[in-house]
């Protein structure tokens, strides 16, 4: 027997994250936060992957369908950032989720908490987000845009940084 055999896991785990469709999920840098979109892009649910799965955090991106581009961890797990086709990058404190805004969700059974803060990028363009730094998030548009902003734990979300990296991108097929 090789040594992969015996590293494996005979123990799976599901965990039902949404109603509807997975359009977006992302893993901690340790592998024991999962944050999870479905296709209706309106909530971002943090799920501890250790233990019994469960649910720990329920984060409102909004109340209009969105399709989520893309979500990412802080180097620390203490942040979230989440793109999607609204033209939007929302960050959240997973840490310490009281920095969030609340959310006013109608008829829900469990609290959920709004963004710390957000941004703008081109609308309708896809867009990758992650952190660059502790207090820093980047965004990189397929409309050939670069965004590099600063935040902080009281909810102020500031460009430090705006660039084109891609000129003409008519002519260019992704």
């Amino acid at each position: 027997m090789n040594g992969i055999e015996n590293d494996m896991s005979y123990n799976p785990r599901v965990i039902h994250v949404h109603t509807n469709e997975l359009a977006a999920l992302a893993l901690n840098h340790a592998a024991t936060l999962l944050a999870t979109a479905s296709k209706r892009g309106t909530l971002i649910r943090v799920w501890s992957t250790t233990g019994l799965c469960e649910k720990l955090f329920e984060f409102r991106r909004g109340s209009d369908t969105a399709d989520i581009h893309c979500i990412a961890f802080s180097f620390d797990s203490s942040f979230l950032c989440v793109s999607s086709d609204k033209g939007t990058v929302h960050l959240y404190g997973i840490r310490d989720p009281k920095l969030n805004r609340m959310a006013a969700i109608p008829h829900a059974l469990n609290e959920a908490f709004g963004d710390l803060c957000n941004f703008k990028v081109a609308i309708e363009w896809s867009c990758i987000c992650a952190f660059s730094g502790p207090s820093h998030v980047i965004a990189a548009s397929f409309d050939g845009t670069f965004h590099k902003h600063i935040f902080t734990v009281d909810g102020k979300c500031n460009r430090e940084e705006f660039e084109l990296y891609l000129d003409g991108v008519d002519g260019c097929d992704f």
